[in-house]
């Protein structure tokens, strides 16, 4: 078998590839010891990764589960198992998606002070629907249904 140019660069693209991945392993590896050391909790351990690794790595987030295990470099499913598993984690996390949250309420509530009618109007439906919701009342006694032809039931179905 004779061996052409092609060949070697194939085997030098995979060797690259391989070198690659091996060197963004080891930069995970560095990050996540580099996030383990601050957190109290860093020793607690379900698998590869130390709990304060999950803790640090959550703050900015959104409680967005992939931004959380991409700064770790770890799988989606390692993040959430983490998460669900470890009370501090899952902790660090409900305290992320509250923060969330409260920057969303925070950037509605500037809307509102500005006079922004639409967000006014978003609020009060949600916060006082039984007051700021249109209410519709539909009374159909279900033995008139099986009787009424298919044009009446459309017709009620279409206000």
């Amino acid at each position: 078998m004779k061996v052409t140019d092609g060949m070697i660069e194939v085997v030098e693209t995979e060797e690259g590839e391989i070198a690659e991945a091996k060197y963004a392993k080891e930069k995970a590896i560095e990050k996540a010891k580099e996030l383990s050391v601050v957190h109290p909790d860093k020793d607690e351990r379900i698998g590869y990764y130390a709990a304060g690794v999950f803790i640090n790595a959550i703050p900015g987030t959104g409680g967005i589960i992939t931004a959380i295990a991409k700064r770790v470099g770890c799988s989606w499913s390692t993040a959430k198992k983490y998460i669900t598993t470890m009370p501090t984690v899952r902790q660090a996390y409900l305290d992320e998606c509250e923060t969330a949250t409260d920057m969303a309420e925070t950037v509605l509530m500037k809307a509102i002070q500005k006079g922004d009618v639409r967000s006014a109007r978003w609020y009060l439906e949600r916060k006082r629907g039984e007051v700021y919701t249109r209410h519709t009342e539909l009374q159909i006694n279900a033995k008139n249904m099986q009787e009424m032809s298919d044009d009446e039931l459309l017709a009620i179905i279409e206000g």
